[in-house]
């Protein structure tokens, strides 16, 4: 695993944690934690990435927001 798809997950944890923290304090809703998706696609550390690295990235995301 390189460097770029650690710091990837780091971003997609980081992005767990706020979901987890709003959830929490405000309540479920629906698309908790999803929504910041294009946050992830558009962020300068996922576009760097090959395509079947940036599919493990988004596989990982889906995972953990599944959780919240």
């Amino acid at each position: 695993m390189t460097t770029q798809v650690m710091k990837a997950k780091k971003l997609v944890d980081k992005m767990y944690a706020k979901a987890c923290k709003e959830r929490d304090k405000k309540g479920y809703r629906e698309n908790l934690g999803y929504d910041q998706e294009i946050k992830l696609r558009d962020s300068a550390v996922f576009q760097s990435l090959h395509y079947t690295e940036q599919c493990d990235v988004k596989d990982y995301f889906y995972a953990m927001m599944g959780k919240v």
